[in-house]
């Protein structure tokens, strides 16, 4: 998948979400006939997978120079550098967006209404929300300083979700 870049970076983003639907599946009590999977378990699945697909696609931008030697397929080859950055930045908005419903709604349990967790997902959300912003709007983004900084978010995001489940 390394030279179909369009292809892997989704495969890569799929890989980061993937393990949290695995884990809600296995903590389903046995002795229990519904098989249901927590709900917030899809949307932190979805939530990696959007913010996963951001980063592979900033990582293209970055590697583009090489990438084009080489000959690899990747978003920057086909629709440019530009309109990669505002796609990446769609799917850290897409994903920012998602981070609300766990503390807006109550079939999210633990979530609903968790102040630890809000703010925490805060943290998280002004820091995609700066990278998208500089992605939009920078001819020139500094795409290493705010790709490591969308690796923190991600990390703050997991954290928020952990306190989230176990301080209410």
């Amino acid at each position: 998948m390394k030279k179909v870049k369009l292809v892997g970076n989704f495969y890569i983003a799929y890989v980061m979400a993937i393990p949290f639907i695995f884990g809600g599946a296995s903590v389903i009590k046995a002795e229990s006939l519904s098989l249901q999977i927590h709900p917030a378990i899809y949307i932190i699945a979805l939530i990696a997978f959007l913010a996963g697909s951001g980063r592979e696609i900033m990582k293209d931008v970055m590697d583009y120079e090489g990438d084009r030697e080489n000959g690899v397929k990747s978003f920057p080859k086909y629709i440019g550098i530009r309109i990669s950055n505002i796609i990446a930045a769609f799917f850290y908005i897409a994903a920012v967006a998602l981070s609300f419903l766990p503390f807006m709604m109550s079939k999210f349990g633990v979530y609903y209404k968790n102040i630890y967790y809000l703010l925490l997902v805060l943290i998280t959300d002004t820091m995609l929300l700066a990278t998208s912003l500089h992605l939009i709007f920078k001819k020139k983004p500094h795409m290493k300083l705010y790709r490591n900084m969308s690796l923190i978010a991600i990390f703050i995001g997991l954290i928020a979700f952990l306190v989230g489940a176990f301080f209410n």
